[in-house]
């Protein structure tokens, strides 16, 4: 008998027939489980009895990198199947020295086995468990200002540009090196990460960022993740599914391709870049200025920035969510819309905190950038203040209402927010922390908060200052 369960001149002739009808269903698989039990027999076999075998412990690492790829998923699924055999007892698969380390973007395993795989972080050694699964660390900012510094061999601002690139990653490895090497490509300083992006080299990376994070998609499936990446939580793209009629929803949003752990509380690195890339892609869609509040379609069109954003604000607003209204009112662009309700809401609340609250939320609403000219993040911020009814704000000061205030805290906090704003923040930390004190005045019971959040922003303005001088 031999490891893969017969004599060996029946499992070659077994071997030959299926590999003479690749084709036929399951003959690939049985091909690959056959030679892998044979190569894990022949491993246990030469630690057990090859040359030097006493002095060697019983185990070996195979390290697979890419692991995404078709070829190695196959590897890896064949693999889960012998585990599978060996744990239900059966007598032939004896436990063999190898150890393997898939590196992917965490939808390796086929869906039976990942249920089955168990987080190393709460591992003990005495745990039986076939599959241990473990989250590799996002780099820290020193990290990337070191990488920074190693990769961008003619910037004399390595710093700045490793904040900037930080904003957007949240050190994420693979996107971090891919937008520090555009720049380097582009042998020279973007002003901005807009700026980068704008290039076709920095284009060419983000795309590769995407293929990367989401793996190989059908066109349209690529395209309904795009508009899925409108929504703020997985409520929100559920019901952009539905009324769009995806096709590849049900995928999408079971595996989420990366995206779907973006709308996690704390969602991690890769889901966060990711939903920030594909909303470049929403952004570069062509407008529609219908109004959206029946039918989010018009005439088979591809769901644009405009009507996606008013369309979810008008489902959040027969949902009595008025956070969620606001959110996607700022992103659709309503800024003053915006600023006029927050002031309504602000002036009839019986308590400040959950205003305050709500303002952070709104405030990471996405952004527009195309076709937009680049400019300091000051400057945008002004812009956008500049926008506001002049008559009504002059208006609303003299009957000491807050609209100004509330007005320069959304325009710089969304400011802040956005990793394609640019550096430096430096000042628009510093009249941040000056806005948070004039709002006292208007929130007297919350003084704490807002003496923490004055101090929090006058703090950054300084760690700016700093690297900036530096």
């Amino acid at each position: 008998m031999d490891a893969s369960g017969g004599h060996g001149l029946s499992v070659l002739r077994r071997l030959a027939e299926w590999s003479a009808q690749p084709a036929l269903l399951g003959n690939q698989q049985r091909v690959g489980v056959a030679l892998w039990k044979a190569f894990l027999a022949d491993l246990v076999e030469w630690f057990r009895v090859g040359r030097r075998a006493g002095e060697r412990t019983m185990n070996c690492l195979v390290m697979l990198d890419d692991a995404d790829t078709e070829p190695v998923r196959t590897i890896v699924t064949t693999l889960a199947l012998i585990r599978r055999e060996r744990s239900s007892g059966t007598p032939d698969m004896a436990g063999d020295p190898l150890t393997v380390v898939a590196c992917s973007r965490g939808l390796l395993l086929p869906d039976e086995e990942a249920t089955r795989a168990a987080n190393l972080r709460q591992w003990s050694p005495g745990q039986r468990a076939t599959w241990l699964r473990a989250a590799l660390p996002d780099l820290s900012v020193t990290d990337v200002v070191n990488l920074s510094a190693a990769v961008l061999t003619r910037e004399q601002d390595s710093g700045r540009a490793a904040r900037s690139v930080y904003r957007l990653t949240f050190g994420q490895p693979m996107a971090t090196t891919h937008l520090l090497q555009a720049m380097e490509a582009e042998g020279r300083s973007p002003g901005t990460l807009e700026d980068l992006l704008r290039s076709a080299t920095g284009q060419r990376a983000a795309d590769d960022i995407v293929t990367r994070l989401v793996g190989e998609l059908p066109e349209q499936a690529l395209d309904e993740l795009v508009t899925l990446s409108a929504a703020r939580d997985h409520d929100g793209a559920a019901r952009l599914a539905s009324a769009v009629g995806m096709r590849h929803a049900g995928e999408l949003m079971r595996r989420g391709a990366g995206l779907a752990r973006a709308w996690d509380p704390y969602p991690t690195a890769g889901p966060s870049i990711l939903r920030e890339l594909l909303l470049r892609r929403l952004d570069a869609r062509p407008n529609d200025d219908q109004p959206p509040q029946t039918d989010i379609v018009s005439a088979g069109r591809t769901p644009s920035w405009t009507r996606t954003f008013e369309w979810l604000a008008s489902q959040c607003d027969q949902a009595g969510d008025q956070v969620g209204r606001l959110y996607y009112l700022l992103a659709a662009g309503h800024f003053a819309t915006t600023v006029a309700e927050l002031v309504t809401w602000l002036e009839a609340s019986t308590s400040s905190r959950p205003w305050l609250l709500g303002v952070d939320v709104i405030t990471t609403a996405p952004r527009r950038h195309q076709g937009a000219t680049l400019d300091t993040p000051l400057a945008q911020a002004n812009d956008l203040l500049i926008g506001l009814g002049q008559n009504d704000l002059m208006g609303d000061i003299r009957r000491g209402r807050p609209t100004m205030a509330v007005a320069e805290l959304v325009a710089r906090l969304w400011i802040i927010s956005d990793p394609f704003s640019g550096e430096p923040l430096g000042d628009v930390h510093y009249l941040v922390a000056g806005t948070y004190q004039t709002l006292r005045s208007h929130m007297p019971d919350i003084p704490d908060l807002l003496h923490r959040r004055e101090h929090d922003h006058a703090q950054w303005c300084d760690e700016q200052t700093t690297s900036t001088n530096r």
